[in-house]
């Protein structure tokens, strides 16, 4: 036992009795004395994650990452060692798995490899079962681990080349409808780099290897390359059911999704694609295309009624037949499998909004949000809501919610200062108001802010700075080219109580007449703004 293995145990030791900071001040010893020690960054990541302070945990996991890919050969089997041990205090944690894949990737020559490899695929058969969905990021190494493994194992037996059998074929996985984030692409590139080692150092030419290139390039978004992979596969075998079904999504082509059923008329990826691409090129009541869709939801979720994918795509399809009661059913089928599932809290919010069920609609936004509190999207549907139910209060609470998020959201700002003209708070509502200016999305919300100072300055009886202001609204108002027809500016203004008394003035009748569009008008109008 070296002196930093000694500080490694000492650390774990003090991490199961929860001194966490105790156990900080040990890693970071060992760090000064050996600085790309990868595992000593990953406890350190898991101590943060703890400690709730997420910021330091993505930098010392980020860390891990980058010690590891540095690591030889040699380094990479006593690494593992050490990485076991914290194993053995964190035995499910998918981040210790990324690290311990990351270092088996750069062992795949070591003499000893197949059975490591064997250790690896046990220990990824113990944490498949104990999660019940495996976060996507640790996807890549289970197509190589998992699903690659009869084709290494079969390597390592015979030593010589082998052909896949169709056996190992038969569960290969259709992944397409699986997002991918930037801070996977590695873990695709690791993937594509096996699967073309296995192709062209031992010369596998199998459907399966050919299609999951494809399939791993589609996920790496260079759907080009993917293709040619998928038509590498169907020119050895040209009924070869998966890449069938990967070009149609691919090429977004049904007559591929056809060719399958004609193979296998109960094929479930084939039946599902085929609903996808029915609802994704129909409109709105579009019902021959839309019923023929949900005909082939029907046959998936028979065979799997646990299936959330289509159970979501059978809601949607519902929603735009005009079903909203079915498209309810169906998104709540849905939430039964997976109920912190953000997408779906948010769609069937919506749905109940239009509906009008509010009470239901505010339970799940309400749980929405707590799970996604800086998801602006959701914070919008509970605006919506309030809104309809002319809780003021409520919808005031929402816009501070998204500004404690996100100081600068427009949307919120401009929603708060019109409340707060409302209440009567004219300098508060001028200062979130004036807050608009450069925001994200500003330029088409800055015409209303404008107009709520207007309605701030009118009911202030400060008749100068409302015509000025009433001005600028339509100025801004006519900056926006195509946008004026929705905004609408000059009916607001004519509508609104807070210039009644300004109606029949003939000032105020000019200033609406006046279109404030020329070029001259509009540059004028951007250089005030910048100026601002």
């Amino acid at each position: 036992m070296t002196g930093d293995y000694s500080l490694l145990e000492k650390s774990l030791s003090l991490v199961k009795l929860y001194k966490n900071e105790e156990a900080l001040n040990y890693l970071d010893k060992l760090i000064d004395s050996e600085p790309h020690n990868n595992v000593a960054w990953y406890l350190k990541s898991i101590i943060h994650e703890r400690l709730e302070d997420f910021t330091k945990e993505t930098t010392c996991f980020k860390k891990a990452q980058d010690m590891t890919h540095l690591k030889k050969e040699m380094d990479c089997t006593e690494i593992l060692e050490l990485l076991d041990k914290a194993f053995e205090v964190f035995p499910y944690d998918l981040k210790g798995i990324h690290i311990r894949g990351l270092l088996m990737a750069q062992l795949r020559e070591y003499k000893d490899f197949f059975s490591l490899l064997r250790e690896h695929l046990k220990l990824l058969e113990k944490i498949v079962e104990y999660y019940e969905d495996i976060p996507e990021y640790d996807l890549g190494y289970r197509l190589i681990w998992e699903k690659m493994s009869s084709f290494l194992d079969s390597l390592a037996i015979e030593n010589e080349r082998v052909s896949i059998s169709k056996k190992s074929l038969e569960h290969e996985p259709i992944i397409l409808h699986i997002g991918v984030t930037l801070e996977q692409f590695s873990l695709l590139d690791q993937v594509i780099e096996w699967l073309k080692f296995l192709i062209e150092e031992h010369e596998i030419k199998s459907t399966c290897l050919f299609n999951n290139i494809g399939v791993s390039l589609v996920k790496r978004i260079d759907d080009s390359n993917a293709i040619s992979y998928f038509e590498e596969a169907l020119q050895i075998d040209q009924k070869y059911i998966f890449s069938l079904n990967n070009l149609g999504v691919s090429q977004n082509s049904v007559s591929f999704f056809n060719d399958v059923l004609k193979i296998d008329d109960m094929n479930i990826t084939a039946c599902y694609n085929m609903a996808f691409a029915l609802n994704r090129k129909s409109y709105w009541r579009d019902t021959e295309n839309l019923e023929e869709a949900l005909k082939y939801c029907e046959i998936v979720l028979k065979k799997t009624p646990k299936d959330k994918e289509c159970w979501y795509l059978q809601g949607l399809i519902h929603e735009k037949l005009g079903d909203q009661e079915q498209a309810s059913e169906s998104y709540g089928k849905v939430l039964v499998i997976s109920p912190k599932n953000v997408d779906l809290l948010s769609a069937q919010g919506e749905l109940l909004i239009k509906m009008e069920k509010y009470n239901e609609a505010i339970k799940l936004l309400d749980k929405a949000t707590e799970l996604e509190p800086g998801n602006m999207y959701l914070w919008k549907d509970k605006v919506d809501l309030y809104q309809k139910l002319k809780n003021e209060q409520e919808e005031f609470n929402c816009y501070e919610k998204m500004l404690e998020e996100c100081p600068g959201y427009t949307f919120a700002l401009l929603g708060k200062g019109r409340l707060l003209v409302d209440r009567g708070k004219y300098d508060e509502a001028v200062k979130s108001l004036d807050r608009v200016a450069g925001g994200e999305n500003w330029d088409n919300l800055w015409p209303y802010a404008i107009f709520h100072k207007a309605r701030t300055a009118a009911l202030q009886d400060n008749k100068n700075e409302t015509f000025r202001l009433i001005k600028e609204t339509i100025r801004a108002g006519a900056t926006l080219g195509s946008y004026r027809q929705d905004l609408d500016l000059k009916e607001i203004i004519k509508k609104s109580p807070e210039f009644e008394k300004y109606k029949s003035m003939e000032e105020f009748k000019s200033i609406l007449a006046h279109d404030y569009n020329t070029k001259e008008e509009k540059d004028k109008f951007w250089k005030d703004i910048k100026n601002l």
